[in-house]
């Protein structure tokens, strides 16, 4: 009834595959177990092969992409519901796969479920701590608050989806770098008012990474968020006024504004960056950088 779904890059990921192997047990209903490695160096492959103990381990040759990986499980999996999990989650308890399948049962007119996350204790590094703070503050929320925008609080870290629901609407593999494949996947179910239902399920986001990665990661997020909203969605007005960093943007473009503020930011980046490695990042100043850092695309983009 249920194919886990988990796609791994450099991690290890046997605990959490046993950990969801030993709930399964307790289930009523089939559940199998698929580990997709995205084309990660072959040490990591050794370690994660045990996985077919309890699973199906499939490494891939070569990386295809967070998009394109998560669209392969559509050909892998036997059963009805697919629940995607990051590799470096964990359930916060031992109901967890049993409250999906609650829920399934429950609500049969739903086709989406998600379940939230939460974050680990606070980290003693220093250098990790903005990325445990931007968790914290900004992707731990309450089934209530998550329900109020259903659709722009939608994540692919821990969600349950019909089969037939994603192979009608699959994840946009054209998105190769990382970031924002689950904001617009989520739009689209919006357009298409697929019913997606919010619980209380969530996991622990383990892996916390330096604020340096981090940073990095999220300059290519920017990126491929204004690669969604110019390109993909060919300035399509409701996704830009869901989205604030969007909007904001576009406000300062549209009346000449951006010029000034993009000029101002190359010169106090270095500050910023410096600011972000405090034990006591701002999350407003982390705002600020993204602003920056999708005027400096803008910018990019208009000299092409």
């Amino acid at each position: 009834m249920i194919s886990v779904c988990i796609p791994t890059y450099c991690y290890d990921t046997r605990k959490l595959a046993e950990t969801i192997y030993r709930q399964s047990l307790q289930l009523s209903v089939p559940v199998e177990i698929i580990v997709i490695d995205d084309g990660s160096p072959a040490e990591w492959q050794q370690l994660n092969a045990t996985i077919q103990q309890t699973g199906t381990y499939i490494a891939l040759r070569t990386n295809i992409g967070r998009a394109a990986v998560r669209n392969l499980f559509l050909k892998y999996s036997r059963y009805d519901w697919l629940l995607y999990l990051d590799s470096d989650v964990m359930p916060v308890d031992s109901n967890f796969m049993y409250r999906y399948l609650e829920a399934i049962v429950q609500n049969p007119m739903a086709e989406v479920f998600c379940g939230g996350i939460r974050m680990p204790q606070q980290p003693d590094d220093p250098r990790r701590m903005l990325r445990w703070h931007y968790g914290n503050k900004r992707e731990c929320r309450t089934v209530t608050e998550r329900q109020q925008y259903p659709y722009r609080s939608f994540m692919t870290g821990n969600f349950c989806i019909k089969k037939s629901t994603l192979t009608r609407f699959p994840f946009d593999e054209r998105l190769r770098q990382y970031g924002h494949e689950d904001t617009l996947l989520g739009f689209r179910l919006m357009q298409h008012q697929v019913p997606l239902l919010h619980i209380d399920n969530p996991v622990y986001h383990l892996h916390m990474e330096e604020t340096d990665v981090f940073v990095r990661k999220t300059e290519n997020a920017v990126a491929n968020l204004y690669h969604i909203a110019t390109d993909l969605l060919a300035n399509e007005p409701l996704f830009i006024a869901q989205n604030k960093l969007l909007r904001t943007a576009c406000f300062l473009r549209k009346y000449r504004l951006m010029g000034i503020f993009r000029g101002v930011f190359r010169l106090l980046r270095p500050l910023i960056l410096w600011l972000l490695t405090s034990t006591k990042p701002k999350l407003w100043l982390f705002d600020i950088y993204k602003l920056g850092c999708i005027g400096l695309v803008m910018k990019k983009d208009c000299s092409k």
